[in-house]
């Protein structure tokens, strides 16, 4: 099916392993998602356990990354933290990808009228800022992760499709589609079982790089308090309640801020290492 898909990635996992980058953004993406999963067990106290008379107090023993204005676990909230950021990239980039595939798919290969208006439709979308938009889809909607998961998905689409479409063009007329319409494979059949395995490369690709911008946009949009409320934790909404305290408690701003870092970090590791591993132009690829 294609050009030696077998082949292809089983290169591509071998090249992957000697990626120093990959394996380093492999272990804070992997750290990040258990924390996420265990956060329960993990987490010293639960997130929304208030002590007064524990009050801003700066790391030590007891509270190794220190408490915020209500006496609450700065460890404990950015482990759950976790869990907001984690989820809104991946919810967000399967809607995101699930559409911008599809239309991409269907542009590259119908082609005419179709491509046409499927294109059209991304430029229009592509005319507005990403994080504008997605701020003003969450206050039509209202804040909440919910909303968080339908405007960032929403947002991030036309550059999928324009991604695949391209692909799509390229492959369009290649010799095993050919067979595959030959013996009287159906259209769905083509796009989803000979089509779309040939361009699943670039896909992960994106859909990687694309999580460390969803990571991005959440923080941005729970900092303005359209994202997760209060008492959720979530890390934008912690750097943001936590910067009227800057000059007094910074512990409250600067471990958000690096968990927001180290997690796009990360999963711009991965994506580097990925783009490296799966591509067939390298010497080393297969033919």
């Amino acid at each position: 099916m294609g050009y030696g898909m077998d082949g292809l990635w089983a290169r591509a996992r071998r090249r992957l392993g000697r990626n120093r980058g990959a394996r380093a953004g492999l272990v804070i993406v992997g750290t990040l998602a258990v924390a996420a999963l265990l956060a329960p067990v993990l987490a010293p106290q639960p997130p929304g356990r208030m002590d007064l008379d524990r009050v801003l107090l700066p790391p030590g023993p007891g509270h190794p990354l220190g408490t915020d204005y209500f006496g609450r676990d700065m460890l404990s909230r950015l482990i759950y933290g976790a869990r907001v950021s984690l989820t809104v990239g991946v919810v967000a980039q399967s809607l995101s990808a699930t559409v911008g595939v599809t239309l991409g798919l269907v542009a590259g290969y119908c082609g005419g009228w179709t491509d046409l208006v499927i294109m059209r439709l991304v430029e229009l979308m592509l005319c507005f800022p990403d994080l504008l938009l997605a701020v003003g889809l969450t206050v039509a909607l209202g804040p909440g992760p919910y909303t968080l998961f339908l405007a960032l998905g929403l947002v991030g689409w036309p550059g999928m499709a324009r991604l695949v479409r391209g692909e799509a063009l390229a492959l369009r007329d290649r010799e095993f589609l050919e067979a595959a319409r030959a013996t009287g494979t159906g259209p769905v059949r083509v796009l989803w079982g000979h089509l779309f395995p040939n361009c699943l490369s670039p896909v992960i690709i994106a859909v990687t790089g694309g999580m460390a911008a969803c990571i991005m946009a959440e923080a941005s949009l729970s900092f303005l308090g359209l994202g997760a409320q209060p008492p959720t934790p979530s890390w934008g909404s912690m750097l943001n309640l936590g910067r009227p305290y800057l000059h007094l408690a910074p512990h409250l701003v600067i471990f958000p801020g690096l968990a927001i870092a180290l997690a796009v970090f990360g999963f711009n590791l991965l994506g580097d290492g990925l783009r490296d591993a799966l591509d067939p132009r390298r010497s080393d690829f297969p033919g």
